[in-house]
């Protein structure tokens, strides 16, 4: 990580770190599902343009039961994604960095997958 990164990387878990954590266990699914799908879709074009051009299209591939939450989700939290994602974080600690997730043992992160794609297809299938 650079030094300019790991300094936005700093600036930005100071300011979201005064929020709560997020009690809904939706918002930690969505949020882990959209930063794993931008993860996926960027893999070695880590630049400030086409993680901008990811975020804009991210939520369009999901069902509109997720829809309008997965775009306030970008909105609200673009400019911070776009950082976190150039400093190499990984999804989930995106998610935690952004209080939409709590911190994981290793025990519940196979909890959340599971849960996860429970969520998204129960989402789908409705």
């Amino acid at each position: 990580m650079s030094l300019s990164s790991s300094f936005f990387f700093s600036s930005i878990t100071k300011v979201i770190s005064s929020a709560p954590a997020s009690e809904d266990p939706n918002a930690c699914a969505l949020c882990e599902f959209v930063i794993t799908v931008l993860d996926r879709k960027l893999e070695d074009n880590r630049t400030e343009e086409s993680i901008k051009e990811a975020l804009e299209g991210v939520c369009q591939r999901l069902p509109k039961s997720v829809l309008k939450d997965c775009v306030r989700l970008v909105d609200a939290y673009s400019n911070e994604i776009v950082e976190m994602l150039l400093a190499d974080l990984k999804p989930d600690e995106v998610c935690v960095a952004l209080k939409m997730c709590n911190p994981k043992s290793s025990e519940s992160k196979l909890q959340c997958h599971v849960f996860t794609r429970h969520f998204f297809l129960n989402k789908i299938l409705l």
